[in-house]
């Protein structure tokens, strides 16, 4: 009997700790996990009071939505034109370093053993060496004269001189290294064996 009256004993102090502890927990929180929605509005009041005076005095309780938005596009559209920008630099050097590195192939003794396949951009210009031979595949060009003389439409058996239009798949053929060549008016591709630069 005594047992049984020890064992209620401390179910009641038990109890009665329990109660205390979460009258005294904060709303919300772990030891007292059910929130009043009065308190929640109190935070809520709170919360929108620290909003405003990080605002400024005289400031709404709410941030400005829109002028945040308008702050985030103006941002979207400076870095989309950064990216625009940086796009074309790199096209324009990627140009410039193909350019630079644009070399025909040649065997041992110095002369081209076959065609190669350029790109080529308009107002560019293709320089032949002697013996040097071409192909407009695609684009547009117009022959120029050197000074000793035109390049030779291979085809045809013609000669093609200064402000001539170049005829796509027809090999040219540059008898001297005299500054004779073709001018590029529309982006092109061409074939090129032997001696050549591009201007």
């Amino acid at each position: 009997m005594r047992k049984n009256k020890i064992i209620i004993a401390v179910a009641v102090l038990s109890f009665a700790a329990f109660a205390i502890a979460a009258y005294a927990a904060e709303p919300g929180s772990t030891g007292d996990p059910i929130a009043l929605k009065s308190y929640v509005d109190s935070k809520i009041s709170e919360l929108e009071a620290r909003l405003g005076g990080a605002g400024g005095a005289g400031g709404s309780a709410r941030p400005d939505a829109s002028a945040g938005s308008s702050d985030i596009a103006k941002r979207v559209d400076e870095l989309s034109a950064a990216v625009d920008r940086l796009t074309e630099e790199n096209a324009s050097l990627r140009r410039s370093v193909r350019q630079l590195s644009l070399v025909s192939r040649t065997d041992a003794d110095g002369v081209a053993d076959r065609f190669e396949a350029i790109e080529v951009y308009a107002e560019q210009r293709i320089i032949l060496g002697a013996g040097a031979e071409m192909v407009l595949r695609t684009g547009a060009a117009l022959a120029i004269r050197g000074e000793l003389g035109p390049i030779i439409d291979l085809i045809t058996g013609a000669d093609l001189d200064a402000g001539a239009e170049i005829p796509q798949n027809h090999i040219l053929l540059s008898s001297r290294d005299d500054n004779r060549g073709v001018k590029i008016t529309e982006n092109a591709w061409v074939l090129l064996k032997g001696a050549y630069t591009i201007r």
